[in-house]
């Protein structure tokens, strides 16, 4: 496996210490996702991030705090709130002229743009049920920090929406409520866990 991934982070870290850009990071993704899956498959998935993270290309693409972000995980898990924002709010980021170019990359992926249409996806349902309700719920379950509000309040200028929001991220929460005070937010700071123990009656958009 080691002898397999060699050429292609060696590659890899040609092209981007040349010249970082989304196709050279999106590259080096799509070759380490199949080798990934063989590796699983076969059992030797620790030999396979042992490769890649013993090669210099490591600490390279680490350089970029949205890579780094989900590879420390600093809340226990990859995908938090404050990750997701660097894609929602792009914007200058603390970090070497290399990893700032690999983070305009990795932001901009396919992964990321997903992610971004989900958002946009999101405040058009809660905008179409606002239009049809005087007063329309939602259930926002890992709720982050609700991103999606900040496109419905640019849409519209009506409120009326209640929105429950659970997260097991109490600083996600407090991020959501402080961003969207205008908005009528039920906090929950919760698991999802709860939700499963929980008797819920009402009804939801």
């Amino acid at each position: 496996m080691r002898a397999i991934l060699q050429p292609i982070l060696a590659e890899a870290l040609a092209r981007l210490s040349e010249r970082p850009d989304s196709e050279a990071v999106n590259n080096l993704a799509l070759k380490l996702a199949e080798h990934h899956d063989t590796a699983k498959a076969s059992g030797t998935l620790a030999e396979f991030k042992s490769a890649c993270q013993d090669h210099p290309i490591a600490k390279i693409i680490l350089e970029d705090p949205y890579v780094r972000r989900a590879f420390d995980k600093p809340r226990g898990y990859a995908g938090d709130a404050v990750m997701l924002d660097f894609i929602y709010k792009p914007g200058q980021v603390n970090a070497s002229p290399l990893g700032t170019a690999i983070h305009a990359a990795t932001t901009a992926l396919p992964n990321a743009q997903s992610i971004i249409w989900r958002r946009d996806y999101l405040a058009r349902k809660i905008a179409l049920a606002m239009e049809r309700k005087p007063t329309a719920r939602v259930f926002s379950v890992a709720s982050g920090h609700m991103r999606e509000i900040e496109v419905l309040a640019a849409t519209t200028e009506l409120r009326n929406v209640e929105i429950w929001a659970l997260d097991q991220d109490a600083t996600s929460i407090e991020e959501c409520l402080r961003s969207y005070s205008d908005f009528n937010i039920v906090p929950f700071n919760k698991s999802v866990s709860f939700l499963l123990r929980m008797q819920i009656q009402e009804k939801f958009d």
